[in-house]
């Protein structure tokens, strides 16, 4: 018998999923497949340190992280870039600093610079051979577009929050790709979404598991949070998979609201 690996011990041990049973999957982007967190701490770490402010990179992020929660909530819905000047406003609000425009731009710029995930392009192709891709983003169409050249891949379905008017964890997400992937013939309970951030979902009862529910295989760690073999989808415990979901959950709660 092999030995269990490292990061299963401890761990919940239940089957991979099988991808004979689903048709497509879908991925939440930023945080699953493009590395932002990074970035964002490095400009607002730039940003305190020119205006001699000693705040912990973790603090930033917070705060960069409840200004665009709200922000995200108002409807009508504003363009990404514009939620990030908001967020940039909002921020130099709380700190006490003055806005600088150029600094600004230079922020709502920011999503054409994040990088992806090394080795999303191999994972993502491999997983497109036997199974439609889908991208369900909170994010505008110019900023996605330059992350798909980032991965290298052409999803088969995009949802934006452009192109619906709202941002996860809106319903609408959810049920335009089921409505786009039913018109191919496939079926909610034919479809898997993945994402990193639990607050992404409209209710957390979707989830089916975390992450650190499944088996890595063979102990191989992959850093975008699943690994594709001949049968199988993997999600790792050492990735940014927090959240597997099925469709068919989605639906139900959708019509009985």
């Amino acid at each position: 018998m092999k030995p269990i690996p490292e990061c299963n011990r401890g761990k919940t041990r239940i089957m991979p999923l099988s991808l004979s049973d689903f048709d497509a999957v879908t991925f939440d982007v930023y945080g699953t497949l493009i590395d932002w967190e990074p970035a964002i701490i490095e400009v607002l770490r730039g940003w305190a340190t020119r205006n001699a402010l000693s705040v912990p990179p973790q603090d930033l992020l917070m705060a960069f992280d409840r200004a665009r929660a709200e922000i995200q909530k108002e409807r009508p819905a504003r363009l990404y870039p514009d939620v990030l000047r908001a967020c940039f406003e909002r921020i130099c609000a709380e700190f006490g600093v003055a806005v600088d425009g150029d600094e600004r731009e230079v922020f709502a710029a920011a999503p054409h610079q994040w990088p992806a995930y090394p080795d999303c392009h191999a994972g993502l192709t491999a997983l497109q051979a036997r199974a439609k891709v889908g991208a369900l983003s909170n994010i505008d169409n110019a900023s996605l577009e330059s992350s798909c050249r980032k991965l290298d891949f052409r999803f088969d379905l995009v949802v934006t929050a452009e192109r619906i008017g709202a941002y996860k964890p809106d319903f609408t997400h959810f049920h335009t790709a089921i409505a786009d992937l039913g018109a191919t013939g496939i079926a909610p309970e034919r479809i898997l979404h993945v994402g990193q951030s639990l607050r992404d979902l409209p209710r957390r009862e979707f989830a089916i598991g975390k992450y650190e529910e499944y088996p890595c295989p063979d102990g191989v760690h992959n850093q975008v949070g699943f690994r594709v073999s001949s049968q199988s989808f993997y999600p790792c415990e050492h990735s940014h998979t927090e959240y597997i979901i099925k469709y068919e959950n989605v639906k139900r709660k959708y019509a009985s609201e």
